[in-house]
């Protein structure tokens, strides 16, 4: 489950930014979670609670919002997929099968594959 590691590396990344401004613990933490990462955002809340036991981030309010993917095709078409369906396992999708849904052509991703710390609060 690559979640595990995806949390951990959220945890850490915070623990770090809490020793530099020298905070003893997080309130809140906001994320930005791609749809394309093919985690839930209800798993990555459970993960963050269980893993984070015992750190600065234990009991923080995790906010998370969910970022659709969004591509850009070579005419420079750029569209969010509002409706993709992803499949159960999600290591089963072909993100290079993509299509522009404008023309049809293959798309580069510009957004939906991230997990990003946009703030963390502490005091």
């Amino acid at each position: 489950m690559h979640e595990f590691g995806i949390v951990n590396e959220i945890i850490n990344s915070v623990e770090r930014e809490v020793k530099k401004r020298k905070c003893s613990k997080v309130l809140e933490i906001h994320l930005e979670l791609g749809q394309l990462m093919g985690i839930q955002p209800e798993t990555l809340k459970f993960l963050l609670k269980e893993m984070s036991q015992g750190t600065s981030l234990e009991n923080a309010k995790i906010k998370i919002n969910f970022v659709l993917p969004e591509v850009e095709c070579e005419l420079k078409h750029k569209s969010k997929l509002k409706n993709l369906k992803l499949p159960e396992h999600f290591h089963d999708f072909p993100i290079s099968d993509l299509k522009c849904p404008i023309c049809g052509k293959p798309v580069n991703l510009l957004k939906g594959n991230e997990c990003v710390i946009k703030k963390i609060i502490c005091k």
